[in-house]
């Protein structure tokens, strides 16, 4: 496997995947109930594609006008009822992508600029409302990114070296200093995910195989368990501390999608039809990798010549996301928020516009009626 971050795109530094448990876990049941998607638009730039790259529980949209690595990609909000609005790009820097969004409106990703032939300047950045877009401090020299971003304003994301052989995991605390997170003694990690307990996901290891990490504030870190293949990440994690990922099975033969909570250990809940393609675990995970909300709804993509996006549920199993009315069957699913509105882009006509796709939540039951069986307490006798 070769590791490394291509400087001549805004891919992501490339992740190993470890394998998942043997015998994978396939629920069926009832299909989600999922609303056909809300177009969010496609930016005047690019090659005609909107990709929602993330979405806080306000409901608020940021990503960017094309995929990663293309020419003219440029980070945007978007909105259900509006035109993109672009970001900005910090002075001397011509592309960029947003990545990562909290309840405040803070987005953060990645800025790019021509740098010494044939080299291109990464830098990890980050967009306050009501303020310009800004740089991160730098780790030290070489590229960075910014994947992910909590309440309290702490960033997580990655660093390379100039000759890309090493490759930091890094958390930025808000208004600090960046922080290079512990690797275990191995040359490659990488910070990808964090929830509001400061909790941070990602991976580490070397170019012959890497391991789900949990960075925990003030413990040391934790690997995770494998399940037999030579590569896995850690892409998600909520607030109750749930973790997901995609990982090989034995062999490498498949890469399923993965749970893993301290009670519950690692779980293979295995693949949706057409399988998860091999590239976005590599440079692409940090930004397209799965991801969990508050109700353990887990979004995946899946597919090669066909890719759609998947949300996962315990009781139903894979549901694939709808398509616009009228249009084709291809989806890419990127994130999703706590009240189980899931964004990503979506075909419409010649173009991929990004799109909010709602999961429509069961009511919960009535609550029992006094006197009721199980409600009043009075007629049962004392244990």
């Amino acid at each position: 496997m070769t590791c490394r971050v291509p400087r001549k795109s805004l891919g992501v530094a490339c992740i190993a995947v470890v394998g998942l448990l043997v015998g994978a876990a396939s629920p069926v049941g009832a299909a989600l109930d999922i609303d056909p998607p809300v177009s969010y638009g496609v930016p005047p730039s690019g090659d005609m594609i909107g990709l929602g790259g993330a979405i806080n529980d306000a409901g608020m949209v940021v990503g960017s006008s094309d995929f990663f690595g293309d020419p003219d990609n440029h980070a945007y909000q978007f909105f259900s009822d509006a035109a993109p609005q672009p970001l900005g790009e910090p002075a001397g820097y011509t592309e960029s992508s947003a990545w990562g969004l909290n309840a405040s409106g803070v987005a953060v990703g990645v800025v790019l600029k021509d740098g010494v032939d044939p080299d291109v300047v990464h830098d990890a950045a980050i967009w306050a409302p009501a303020s310009a877009p800004a740089l991160l401090p730098a780790v030290a020299t070489g590229d960075s990114y910014a994947f992910a971003i909590n309440d309290a304003g702490t960033v997580v994301g990655g660093h390379s070296n100039e000759t890309e052989t090493v490759l930091s995991a890094v958390t930025w605390p808000s208004g600090g200093a960046p922080v290079v997170l512990d690797p275990l003694g191995n040359p490659i990690a990488q910070a990808i995910d964090i929830n509001n307990s400061g909790v941070v996901v990602g991976f580490a290891g070397s170019v012959s195989g890497t391991a789900p990490m949990v960075w925990v504030p003030g413990d040391a870190p934790l690997t995770l368990p494998t399940l037999g293949g030579t590569e896995a990440v850690a892409t998600g994690i909520n607030d109750d501390g749930v973790v997901v990922g995609a990982a090989k099975t034995p062999g490498d033969a498949a890469i399923h999608l993965f749970r893993w909570t301290v009670a519950g250990g690692l779980e293979d809940l295995g693949a949706p039809p057409g399988g998860i393609p091999d590239v976005f675990l590599g440079e692409l995970a940090g930004p397209l990798g799965p991801e969990v909300n508050s109700l353990g709804q887990i979004t995946v993509i899946a597919g090669s010549s066909s890719v759609n996006g998947y949300v996962w549920a315990d009781d139903d199993g894979f549901t694939k996301l709808p398509p616009l009315p009228g249009a084709s069957d291809i989806s890419y699913v990127l994130n999703l928020n706590n009240a189980g509105q899931v964004v990503g882009t979506a075909a419409t006509g010649g173009a991929f516009s990004a799109a909010v796709w709602q999961i429509q939540q069961p009511d919960p039951p009535d609550p029992p009626t006094p006197g009721s069986t199980g409600s009043d307490t009075r007629s049962r006798p004392e244990l």
